[in-house]
């Protein structure tokens, strides 16, 4: 059984019947929040239903997001300033391209945002499903 996404804090539901072909079909943009393990397991899972060519980058790797695709950005809460900025100005310029991104990160990204270490604007961006996952969860 899949975990449950959360849109905003305190408000959760389920896909219906564990349909994520449904989900996933528009291309959101998705976080994802957990051990490394369960989320490795989760993108697995989750990966026949991404839009193709499928880039995987870490946060200390990341240059800039590819062109078509979807791009596994793991560790996000790694990025650096710049990087922030980086990836915000190309989601702001290339809103409605043919790029998904999947953001992965072990921490809660939200206390990055309030201690001003991650952009505020950019975790809305990456932020459109909201998966928090545990070990019980798959």
């Amino acid at each position: 059984m899949f975990p449950y996404y959360r849109t905003t804090p305190g408000f959760t539901c389920h896909p219906p019947r564990g349909d994520w072909s449904v989900l996933m079909s528009r291309h959101p943009n998705v976080l994802i929040h957990g051990p490394h393990d369960v989320t490795g397991a989760l993108v697995d899972a989750l990966t026949p239903f991404l839009r193709l060519p499928i880039h995987q980058v870490t946060s200390g790797g990341f240059v800039s997001p590819p062109a078509c695709g979807t791009m596994i950005l793991d560790d996000v809460d790694g990025l650096n300033p710049e990087q922030q900025q980086t990836l915000l100005g190309w989601l702001d310029e290339h809103a409605s391209t043919e790029t998904q991104v999947i953001s992965v990160t072990p921490a809660a990204l939200h206390a990055h945002v309030q201690d001003g270490t991650f952009l505020n604007a950019l975790y809305y961006r990456l932020n459109v499903i909201y998966l928090e996952v545990s070990p019980s969860s798959l």
